[in-house]
């Protein structure tokens, strides 16, 4: 074990001397709180507050406005549970900077997860054909949700050109 340990620090210099915690949740049952996570023992670095995760969310929504000379042909999909509210918002700020509503849909993307496939809560009915489809959600590390995202889109659309895909 001390072999392995001394081999990362030889390896990740940059950690020798710090404290490092490997905090990977799983939340099963029902909500976050059915386990115990001493949260208060963790030093979390707060990267954004409220402000600037607003500020944030104007810029993507005048990058939205400024990229397209019409919003006739654009949709956001919020990638569901945590997308949703975020496109609800840039939706929300389009309309307010342009007087425009733009359709805004939820997508449920567990069936098309490669990794965790589970049945998916409901079919995606969206009018997205030969539009400009926006997926918003509120992280993205690996990819994989982006991935299943995109899968299920290609699945409610007509066109399947992925050349068409933005």
């Amino acid at each position: 074990k001390k072999d392995r340990i001394n081999a990362f620090y030889n390896e990740y210099t940059q950690f020798k001397n710090k404290k490092i915690i490997l905090f990977a949740p799983t939340f099963r049952g029902r909500s976050k709180y059915v386990a115990f996570y001493p949260f208060s023992r963790f030093d979390v670095k707060e990267i954004m507050d409220s402000v600037q995760v607003s500020k944030t969310l104007k810029r993507i929504s005048h990058e939205i406005i400024e990229r397209h000379v019409t919003l006739d042909q654009v949709v956001l999909m919020g990638i569901k549970t945590k997308g949703t509210p975020i496109a609800k918002m840039i939706g929300e700020y389009i309309l307010e900077f342009t007087g425009k509503a733009i359709p805004i849909y939820e997508i449920d993307i567990t069936a098309y997860r490669y990794d965790d496939k589970k049945q998916a809560s409901d079919r995606l009915h969206a009018e997205a054909d030969k539009k400009e489809v926006i997926l918003v959600d509120d992280v993205l590390f690996t990819g994989r949700s982006a991935r299943a995202a995109l899968d299920a889109v290609l699945d409610i659309v007509s066109w399947k050109n992925p050349e068409e895909i933005m």
